[in-house]
């Protein structure tokens, strides 16, 4: 037992002396077949177009050979490396060079080009795939000759027509080429595809992974990368890092989304920090530069936020300080998740900002378009422009909208993303300040008016009126289960728009009711939905 640890204690007094700051390490990294610690991350699915008017049409290949008895399958395609397609398709004329260069390259640096070439790279697998019968079937070009008639015919089993099957999806393969310096490559790619009979939808996505492991500061650290299954091409735009103390097993529960780290985040030890600085494009190799051990402004989960500060909408100075919890969103009229957003951002303020609770929303978006849709919409919180917010945007490393950060009222950074979306918002929210759900449903119930709606199987509530300024959504947090929500409505005949979705569905049903508001000071209707 002495001697043991008189080893581990050399071996960690051996890697501190060996490493210095700056110095670069490189980890070697394996191929893996499947989303492994990572969720799945899917794309919707589409068949190619057909009307040689479109202006997409010529970008895809036409491939041919269906099955007499499977014609009626929709023919479309996977792309493994879209930026590679779409610049040989510019470059060929297929696409008009001055509008898509602009749009898709511009902000390229000449190193990025560099990575691709204007010959022609057979980066796309055409599929085939349709329901028969009832039955949902999928053909795979598999060695990609753009001819069905020699590749199977896959009926797709039950496991592969919900969202369930997203954790563990059932994968298929196919031939590929990749562009590599000056090479064009033979390759593979494995990946998902899904119907989701609910959603009405397709869904596909490339699913793999790299795994590495190195010995930092006296311990043996697993390294998990993917490229937030974008292609099989590895950028470190599109890295996503995991690093485990032990090996993942297929059992153990996914990583949290919002602990993924990526290019220029720290992997914090105890003597040193390790920048995560680059990945080559087969995901061969993972680089990290030895840094001082400190803390650090960053967008990790337990990091002090970046500053933010800037001009609100009415000219006035504005700075996120600590004392308060606050919540920084990036959002756009234009963007429709963000959109989605909004009446759960009304109920976080209107639950919560007694607990001094601040909320932030920085726009990527005109002054006019803004000021219009917050005063329609009745967001009656602090709103800047990220015109006006300096380099907030770029800090965050705001790469999508809406991007949400819940800083505690040291600024650290407590929660982001996922657990800041939807209904899971209030409850985040309701966990940090220690409140019952119960609780927030007695805030949010206030009003001289309260909706009551009874329904069973019930997943999502929401209903819009004219006394109600957009959409408003109701919960079932009441000790009854009863979905609800308080309003101010003057008396008079108001009509009720609800849009109702039932536990298992994805698409809403809208039922429209009437009601009438009396003189009261607190009232509450029942509103009886009927059979859905």
């Amino acid at each position: 037992m002495k001697h043991a640890l008189i080893a581990t204690l050399f071996l960690f007094a051996n890697t501190l002396f060996a490493q210095q700051i700056g110095d670069t390490l490189s980890i070697k990294l394996e191929r893996h077949i499947g989303p492994g610690p990572f969720s799945q991350s899917m794309s919707g699915y589409r068949p190619n177009p057909t009307d040689t008017s479109d202006q997409y049409y010529y970008l895809h290949e036409r491939a041919t050979g269906l099955p007499e008895a499977y014609s009626e399958l929709e023919i479309g395609s996977m792309s493994t490396d879209f930026r590679q397609m779409a610049y040989y398709a510019i470059k060929s004329g297929v696409l008009d060079s001055a509008r898509y260069f602009r749009g898709w390259f511009s902000d390229d640096t000449p190193e990025q080009l560099s990575q691709l070439t204007d010959k022609k790279v057979d980066t796309e697998v055409s599929l085939a795939y349709g329901k028969i019968d009832g039955k949902h079937y999928l053909i795979v070009d598999q060695n990609n000759d753009e001819d069905f008639s020699n590749d199977k015919v896959i009926e797709l089993g039950s496991a592969s027509l919900d969202f369930k099957g997203f954790g563990e999806p059932e994968l298929f393969s196919a031939q590929v080429e990749r562009y590599i310096k000056t090479d064009i490559i033979k390759d593979s790619v494995h990946f998902a595809f899904m119907p989701v009979e609910s959603m009405g939808r397709v869904f596909t996505n490339p699913s793999d992974y790299r795994l590495g492991s190195i010995m930092l500061e006296g311990k043996e650290m697993f390294i998990y990368v993917n490229n937030s299954f974008y292609g099989i091409q590895y950028t470190p735009n599109t890295l996503n890092l995991i690093h485990l103390d032990k090996p993942f097993d297929k059992g153990d529960e996914k990583a949290n989304r919002d602990s993924y780290l990526s290019v220029n985040d720290y992997i914090k030890g105890e003597a040193f920090d390790y920048q995560i600085a680059d990945i080559d494009l087969l995901g061969k190799e993972l680089k990290l530069i030895v840094a001082e051990h400190k803390e650090r402004k960053g967008t990790s989960i337990g990091q002090v936020a970046p500053d933010l500060e800037g001009w609100l909408l009415n000219n006035s100075l504005y700075k996120v300080k600590a004392g308060n919890t606050t919540m920084i969103d990036f959002w756009g009229t234009w963007c429709a998740p963000c959109v989605a957003e909004v009446p759960y951002l009304k109920d976080a303020h209107k639950a919560f900002k007694d607990e001094g609770f601040q909320l932030v929303s920085v726009a990527n978006d005109s002054k006019e378009k803004v000021t219009a849709f917050i005063e329609k919409n009745d967001m009656q919180w602090v709103h800047m422009l990220e015109s006006d917010a300096g380099s907030a945007a770029k800090d965050f490393r705001v790469d999508g909208y809406p991007s949400t950060f819940l800083l505690g009222d040291d600024l650290t950074i407590l929660q982001k993303e996922n657990n800041l979306r939807g209904k899971r918002l209030l409850m985040t929210l309701a966990t940090h300040y220690k409140m019952s759900t119960e609780e927030v449903q007695e805030r949010l119930n206030q009003g001289n008016l309260v909706i009551k709606v009874n329904a069973a199987e019930v997943v999502f509530l929401s209903l819009t009126s004219n006394f109600s300024t957009g959409v408003a959504n109701l919960y079932n947090w009441s000790e009854d289960g009863a979905w609800k929500k308080g309003f101010e409505a003057k008396p008079g005949e108001y009509e009720l728009k609800f849009k109702v979705v039932k536990s298992g569905e994805t698409r809403p049903i809208e039922v429209i009711k009437t009601i009438t508001v009396g003189q009261s000071d607190q009232q509450e209707i029942e509103v009886d939905l009927g059979a859905l």
